[in-house]
């Protein structure tokens, strides 16, 4: 999906000095480049990890599910068309009766889509990996779990260190599937969901996952029905105690799980009891929903689930004739699940319910915490240019964009320091006045370096509530710093949470170097992990939730850096080799931006995804010769070819690192080191493929034929 945006033409201009240097039209269009995105994949964030408040999520962490969506494929129905504003590859979509929730995938030739073949065509993510294999990961939820040492809070980080992501590719589908028909109008004596939620759940559409039916695993041809935006829309919908009661069974499934030898032994799963709250939402009466009731609605459930057990007959939720327990299974192969389940039924659910507290009412759980401005910033940035979908609020890309645009914000003052530099630098290109010159080029770097330095660690006091999912809070967040843009508070602040919660300040972490190396964020100056430790003590599960909250900002604010900062770095080196001629500068630059990948790989990664360069022939002269070669040959295959007559709108995106890599080398080669390889690798580093904005594979092949230019002096 691409998103184009209309930055406001009025931009201001703080004071008469700026309006000289910078045309507010021009820089819009530069700041326009800037956040164009343009995805192959869209990312939907799944799973009860997402659904259910904070305070569950935390102290019960389950896998983090990721749905990725290519955003060039689309299945319909035969008898629909495919939509006027779809750019892309439309499949029509057949079902069998003999295979409820399974469908095949053709294409418009008849030819039938492996979801195999499908896979490796679009390079699409399909696995499942260990979290607590990335070792600074597993170091930093050391430092967050590290101060409470009671043994009611033991299983939590052994949760935590057993984290999985499963990364699912999908094919999404914007109309509602005629085999769940049924789910539209069926008796629902509880009179939940309503109507107009219905609705909403309709036009949301589905999507299909590349898995087969169980009777068939080898069937690379068939694909399965998935609901889960209509989960996320229809959970967040549930009461408080409806959202509880769902937590608590999660826990005893883990429980039960555990004790028949891990997930590998039993068919038992969290989705499963996700489709009971479902079915038992719809018929249960209001009174059975009551807080008082909890322990008993439990228990009733429990019940219900060791009858479906019995009958080896786990239904559907939107597809009722797709029985998700496999085969014709006998009670006998559950007789240890559905005994643990009885035991739980019968005598656990009491002592369930007193270890693990509600998240609710929610102003009991609300609480205070301090935000950098630039963590603000990242966190807007990583939403938007990640091309994260948002079931909630559909318009969510929209709203981001209006953030990260408005004129007190931190991207524009950033931006706009940059954007002034690079004029100056072309100005001083076209300066026949050797004095001018040399003072144009002195108030460029000046320029460069003013928005290369590091700033938003100013914080922004924010209240959350614990019985907030993270989609909620993803919509409070974004309404908070709408509302609050202009504000910002002093970098220490204090507040009190139930008299035991004591917020530590910024000023905590002065003195620690973000570049040094982070093999253990608790080795770090200033004694982080034992401040840390001295958060809080007492042994309340919501001040626990609380601290490892605040934990989690704390450690990602001294340990990251704003998005622009890779940009910036890159303009910078630039300016020194092709302006100022200073390859010892440009080097320098160079391997501290490759050192900054090696100690801080995961934030780096993050800026490297950020923003690009952007190439123009009004931009190109602040390269060197060999940039413009190539883009000159560009612009003249589009003249010819495509009989292009504005030359300006010739535009290549160039990552960051691509142009240091490329200065490096250039740097070496000057100095008489070696000779440039043509063959050097510019691909962009990411996990997964799926990460990669459209615009890299140009990037590049653009930066290995400057390269190839440049070996032909």
């Amino acid at each position: 999906m691409d998103i184009y945006i209309t930055v406001n033409a009025q931009w201001s201009i703080h004071n008469k000095t700026d309006a000289e240097n910078v045309n507010p039209q021009e820089f819009c269009r530069f700041l326009r480049n800037l956040l164009q995105v343009s995805k192959r994949f869209a990312v939907m964030m799944t799973g009860s990890f997402f659904e259910l408040p904070i305070q569950y999520a935390t102290t019960n962490a389950t896998d983090w599910d990721f749905m990725y969506i290519p955003t060039d494929i689309c299945a319909l129905p035969y008898n629909m068309s495919t939509p006027s504003n779809f750019r892309g590859t439309m499949f029509t979509i057949g079902t069998n009766p003999r295979y409820p929730g399974f469908a095949r995938l053709y294409a418009i030739d008849g030819k039938l889509q492996t979801n195999i073949s499908l896979k490796n065509k679009t390079h699409g993510p399909a696995h499942t990996h260990l979290v607590n294999s990335r070792e600074k990961f597993m170091a930093g939820i050391r430092i967050l779990f590290c101060h409470h040492r009671s043994s009611k809070f033991n299983e939590i980080p052994i949760r935590w260190s057993d984290l999985k992501t499963d990364r699912v590719f999908a094919v999404y589908c914007p109309c509602w599937p005629t085999v769940a028909d049924e789910w539209k109008t069926r008796e629902r004596p509880s009179g939940w969901p309503p109507k107009e939620l219905i609705a909403r759940v309709v036009s949301s559409g589905c999507h299909f996952v590349a898995k087969p039916h169980q009777s068939n695993p080898n069937d690379h041809t068939q694909w399965r029905f998935s609901f889960s935006k209509a989960e996320i829309i229809l959970i967040h919908t549930w009461t408080d105690v409806q959202k509880y009661i769902y937590h608590i069974l999660r826990l005893i499934k883990s429980e039960v799980v555990k004790a028949c030898g891990g997930s590998d032994e039993t068919i038992i799963c969290t989705y499963f009891f996700k489709t009971l709250m479902f079915w038992e939402c719809e018929r249960q009466s209001k009174e059975f929903w009551d807080d008082e009731n909890v322990e008993k609605s439990v228990s009733e459930l429990l019940c219900i689930m060791i009858g479906w057990l019995i009958d080896g007959c786990c239904t559907n939720y939107f597809i009722p004739k797709n029985n998700m327990i496999p085969g014709l299974t006998k009670a006998v192969v559950f007789n240890k699940e559905i005994e643990l389940l009885l035991t739980y039924a019968t005598y656990g659910i009491k002592e369930l319910t007193s270890l693990w507290p509600k998240a609710y009412p929610r102003y009991f759980c609300r609480f205070r915490v301090a935000i950098p401005q630039k963590l603000i910033f990242n966190g807007l940035l990583e939403l938007l240019r990640g091309n994260v979908v948002n079931p909630l609020n559909p318009f969510i890309k929209t709203k981001l964009l209006k953030l990260l645009t408005n004129n007190n914000s931190l991207l524009c003052f950033k931006v706009f320091e940059l954007y002034r530099g690079i004029v100056t630098q072309l100005k001083a290109g076209t300066e026949k006045c050797f004095k001018r010159k040399d003072a144009l080029k002195l108030e460029a770097l000046n320029y460069f370096l003013q928005s290369l330095k590091e700033s938003g660690n100013e914080c922004t006091l924010a209240y959350f509530s614990l019985g907030d999912s993270i989609y909620e809070l993803s919509e409070r967040f974004n309404s908070f710093v709408e509302s609050e843009s202009a504000k910002s508070c002093c970098d220490s602040s204090e507040s009190n949470c139930n008299g035991n919660y004591e917020q530590y300040s910024l000023e905590s972490f002065e003195g620690l170097d973000i570049n040094a190396p982070g093999d253990s964020p608790g080795t770090a100056k200033g004694g982080m992990a034992k401040k840390m430790t001295e958060i809080g003590k007492a042994d309340d599960l919501n001040a626990y939730a609380i601290n490892v909250i605040q934990n989690a900002f704390g450690l990602a604010a001294v340990t990251t850096f704003i998005a622009t900062r890779l940009m910036s770095s890159a303009y910078l080196a630039n300016f020194y080799y092709n302006a100022l001629q200073d390859y010892k500068m440009t080097s320098d630059v160079c391997d501290t931006i490759s050192s900054l990948f090696e100690r801080r790989r995961m934030w780096a990664c993050h800026s490297e995804r950020a923003f690009p360069l952007f190439l123009t022939n009004d931009l190109s002269a602040i390269f060197d010769e060999h940039f413009r070669t190539v883009l000159g040959l560009i612009t003249l295959r589009r003249y010819i070819v495509e009989s292009l007559q504005d030359s300006s709108s010739v535009l290549v995106r160039i990552c960051p690192v691509q142009l240091i890599k490329y200065l490096k080398i250039q740097c070496n080669r000057r100095e008489g080191m070696n000779e440039p390889e043509v063959d050097t690798n510019f691909r962009c580093s990411h996990a997964l493929n799926a990460m990669y904005d459209n615009y890299e594979p140009l990037s590049e092949v653009f930066m290995l034929a400057v390269l190839y230019a440049s070996c032909r002096e």
